[in-house]
């Protein structure tokens, strides 16, 4: 993955802002639908999806960067509302910071996934990997979501663990583990996710400086 500075990241908001408001109207159908199935009928999803086929610019333009792009909007408006004293540039440098967050994880945990299936003899393509990481994003997003309405709030991080649930669902059906290799997988993915974002997080004091 190429090195993102701060000006990249910038552009990369700003890119998934566009999406999610000018896609037309059948890949704003197909992301629904998408999303509605991984969220409330994962195993049906899970059992439907063909991860040999999705490659990785595909699950970005059609499913990945419109979820970015949501949150990274919802983010920005929350930032405003809720701190109607910061300034315009400090609240986008915080949205920033979350799109970077959920954007870093997807491809780490695909990359520890790649990894792992390697060491244990399964050989699974790295964008079968990415694919499946990426389609549980979605719980990551809503968690990013309710935390600017609801900060410190059991509920809202209790979120994060419904992605455990869709992690392994994925690796039993989409790839056939048995159930306590998937739920290995599951725990790993998660907290592989869970930690990137929480490392990127740090950096929020260090972008809130002035350019």
């Amino acid at each position: 993955m190429k090195f993102y500075t701060l000006e990249t990241l910038y552009l990369q908001t700003n890119n998934a802002f566009a999406i999610i408001l000018f896609m037309d109207q059948s890949s704003y159908r197909e992301w629904l639908i998408l999303s509605k199935g991984i969220l409330f009928s994962p195993h049906r999803f899970w059992k439907q999806l063909d991860v040999e086929k999705q490659s990785i610019n595909q699950v970005l333009s059609s499913f990945l960067l419109p979820w970015l792009g949501l949150t990274s909007m919802i983010v920005f408006i929350g930032f405003m509302v809720v701190h109607p004293h910061i300034q315009y540039f400090e609240a986008l440098k915080n949205t920033v910071v979350v799109f970077a967050r959920l954007f870093f994880a997807v491809y780490a945990a695909a990359w520890i996934f790649d990894k792992l299936n390697a060491a244990f003899g399964c050989f699974i393509a790295f964008h079968q990997a990415f694919a499946m990481v990426a389609f549980t994003l979605p719980v990551l997003c809503v968690e990013s979501i309710l935390s600017i309405f609801f900060p410190e709030t059991f509920f809202v991080k209790a979120v994060l663990l419904y992605s455990i649930v869709l992690f392994y669902m994925g690796c039993t059906t989409v790839f056939n583990f048995r159930r306590l290799k998937a739920l290995g997988f599951a725990l790993l993915l998660f907290l592989t996710m869970l930690g990137v974002a929480l490392s990127i997080s740090l950096l929020l004091p260090i972008v809130n400086q002035p350019l």
